[in-house]
């Protein structure tokens, strides 16, 4: 058997070279490269997770900016119902108020109209401040009639003398409206 293997070396000495051949490409595959597959798969995971979090980032300023928009609506909603123009507003705020006063049982008098610009907010504030004689049922009647109108109106102050029969008292009420000379952004 010898002398075959001797006779036919040819035949069976290049098989034999790529199996060692193959042997040592797979070594070298194993100490070369098989660190670097296991190093790329670890960085492509640490970029799926750093992915992962800008996609969860971008959805949270995704929303965000739908909750400004949502606002920025509302704001110019507010502005352009409840904070009218003066023009638009002011005839029609001091009859309701007039009104509400009087149906309380309290009448106004010697009415001043202080007004305050402000100009951070496009607004402008009027104030409406005046005496009236009354009972103390008639101004509770008055300030819960205030709570129940949709006008925006604020009850800024309430001051009281007591006198026979009837109280002395002093309102100071405001509202805001848009500015209608500026811009919304103050400008």
């Amino acid at each position: 058997m010898k002398e075959t293997f001797r006779r036919y070396w040819k035949v069976w000495v290049p098989p034999l070279a790529l199996v060692v051949l193959d042997l040592c490409a797979l070594v070298g595959y194993q100490l070369l490269f098989a660190g670097n597959v296991d190093q790329l798969r670890a960085e492509v995971d640490a970029e799926q997770a750093r992915l992962e979090r800008i996609a969860a980032q971008r959805s949270e300023l995704a929303e965000l900016v739908l909750r400004a928009r949502h606002s920025r609506a509302g704001i110019e909603g507010l502005y352009a119902s409840s904070f009218g123009t003066e023009r638009e507003r002011l005839t029609d705020w001091i009859r309701e108020v007039k009104e509400l006063a009087e149906q309380s049982g309290l009448v106004p008098s010697a009415i001043t109209y202080p007004h305050e610009d402000l100009v951070d907010y496009g607004l402008l504030e009027r104030s409406f401040i005046f005496p009236v004689r009354g009972s103390y049922t008639s101004l509770r009647q008055f300030i819960n009639l205030l709570e129940l109108t949709e006008s925006f109106v604020v009850l800024e102050g309430v001051s009281m003398n007591e006198s026979e029969p009837e109280l002395q008292i002093s309102l100071s009420l405001s509202t805001l409206f848009a500015d209608a000379d500026r811009g919304r952004d103050g400008t």
